[in-house]
């Protein structure tokens, strides 16, 4: 791991001007590997670097307001939550879905489909009162 840190550290740090990896030999593979571009690894790493040093001279203040905004983020999404899953809403969601199915995208009927949903109610039902009708004699 050390060795890889070390060719990555050297590849950035070089002064030759080179912009990338060097490309693998072709005797070790026939594919030719796109270059890795070093400015957005430097980059990457200088504002890591940043973000974890301006992170330690944090006040209980800042910390507390952070805490604070974080409750309220959780808050409004748990509410956001409850209107999700709230019994009236999962209703519409699906009337609405269901809708879609037996109407076009212009708003038309589709005669077609509410054929064959009446066939199968009407199918159900003469399975049903044939039940009906054995139970009795």
């Amino acid at each position: 791991m050390t060795d890889i840190s070390a060719r990555a550290t050297e590849v950035l740090n070089s002064s030759d001007g080179a912009d990338s990896y060097p490309a693998p030999s072709q005797e070790a593979s026939p594919v030719q590997a796109a270059p890795v571009q070093a400015a957005p690894v430097q980059a990457a790493l200088s504002s890591t670097s940043t973000r974890v040093a301006a992170a330690v001279p944090r006040t209980l203040d800042e910390i507390e307001a952070d805490i604070d905004a974080a409750r309220q983020r959780l808050a409004g999404r748990l509410n956001d939550l409850q209107d999700y899953v709230s019994p009236r809403n999962v209703i519409d969601r699906q009337v609405s879905k269901a809708k879609t199915v037996f109407v076009d995208e212009y708003g038309g009927i589709r005669p077609e489909r509410v054929a064959v949903a009446i066939g199968v109610v009407a199918v159900l039902a003469a399975i049903s009162f044939g039940r009906a009708r054995r139970r009795r004699r």
